[in-house]
């Protein structure tokens, strides 16, 4: 398992692979579950990696936005990946359409042009 976390305080992504708990927040309280860092605090959002990749090879994690290609044909839409009911989905950024289950779609047919905390922009222009 891997995860990235939003610093809402410093507004910066880091990897939670490859930072120290003081590199995310100086007053973190953090628990090891069996090797897996799992930071506590309100300052943070922890986001999963999907276990799946995009058709760059960029990894695809939770709050990334990605644009999806079905049977050959790009559709109009954004999505953004969330984890819900013990699966990875997409949802339209206008909250209209859902797609269940990530890993039902090829990964040469997502790519992800970002994500809801480093591109907000996105989110008001679709």
């Amino acid at each position: 398992m891997k995860f990235r976390a939003w610093n809402k305080k410093t507004g910066r992504m880091v990897d939670c692979e490859k930072t120290t708990p003081l590199a995310l927040h100086p007053d973190l309280l953090s628990e090891d579950l069996g090797g897996v860092f799992v930071p506590f605090s309100n300052e943070l959002e922890i986001m999963q990696y999907t276990g799946l990749k995009d058709k760059n090879g960029r990894d695809i994690y939770e709050g990334d936005i990605v644009i999806l290609c079905e049977q050959g044909n790009w559709d109009n839409f954004y999505y953004e990946v969330y984890f819900r009911l013990g699966s990875f989905n997409l949802q339209s950024l206008d909250k209209k359409y859902y797609k269940c289950g990530v890993c039902h779609f090829p990964d040469a047919g997502i790519e992800v042009i970002g994500n809801t905390h480093e591109n907000p922009e996105l989110l008001e222009s679709k």
